[in-house]
């Protein structure tokens, strides 16, 4: 907890992480101030975590995350919800798991189509713990189309 620049884990309150998945514990103290990233813009949950993926750079003005879902919860700095915290985690790496068993299965023939009308899925790369939450971060180069049926 704390750091500018959270380093990926595999195993977060107790909770094992798929090695495809690394979580990365983004809660900051109240009485610290947030980072900032080297454009001065500050850096809230898991934008730290999108930033030491490589996926934000302000700066240069990129941005290559996506978060598709996300799970409110109590301050899961506090000791007392830490249960509820690693129960989050593991109903985020449920829906990583359903969500990248869809992707993987669309492979990459949707280019070569001129269909139109699908539901977009991106790569999901890591789970980012912040403070009332947690959020899956995806990989928005990595894109995947899903079409309706004809």
């Amino acid at each position: 907890m704390n750091e500018t620049s959270p380093a990926p884990l595999f195993n977060l309150l107790g909770v094992k992480l798929p090695a495809w998945l690394p979580a990365f514990d983004c809660r900051w103290a109240e009485d610290l101030p947030l980072p900032k990233d080297a454009s001065g813009l500050t850096l809230y949950g898991s934008e730290r975590a999108e930033v030491a993926l490589g996926l934000r750079d302000t700066e240069k003005g990129i941005y290559n995350s996506v978060t598709p879902t996300s799970i409110q919860g109590t301050d899961f700095r506090d000791p007392r919800w830490q249960k509820d915290a690693a129960k989050t985690l593991r109903d985020l790496i449920k829906y990583a798991k359903k969500h990248k068993a869809v992707y993987d299965s669309l492979g990459e023939n949707w280019k070569d189509t001129d269909r139109s009308g699908g539901v977009g899925y991106f790569l999901p790369v890591a789970i980012a713990l912040s403070n009332f939450g947690a959020s899956l971060i995806c990989d928005r180069r990595a894109y995947r189309v899903k079409f309706f049926q004809d």
